[in-house]
C-alpha cells in the first residue's frame, strides 16, 4: 500500500491531536486518583473518602473513592 506525502502529513497531524487528547485525559485521571495532603485541602463534608495516617493517629492524606463498578445483569 502506497501513501502519498499529503496523506502522511494528515495522518501525522491526526495522531498528534489524538496523542494530545489522550495525554490530557491521563492527567485528568491521575489528578482524580492522587493522595491529597490535608495541608492542601480537606474533603467535602458528608463525603466518603479513603484516608491515610502516618505513625501518629493524625490523618495526613485523603483520596476520593472511585466510582462503583457497573454490574452486568
Amino acid at each position: 500500500m502506497e501513501i502519498t506525502y499529503f496523506a502522511a502529513i494528515t495522518l501525522i497531524d491526526d495522531l498528534r491531536e489524538e496523542n494530545a487528547n489522550l495525554t490530557a485525559r491521563i492527567a485528568e485521571l491521575e489528578e482524580k486518583q492522587r493522595w491529597i495532603p490535608v495541608s492542601e485541602r480537606l474533603p467535602e463534608c458528608e463525603k466518603d473518602v479513603l484516608v491515610f495516617w502516618g505513625k501518629a493517629s493524625d490523618i495526613t492524606h485523603w483520596m476520593p473513592l472511585p466510582p462503583n463498578p457497573e454490574v452486568q445483569e
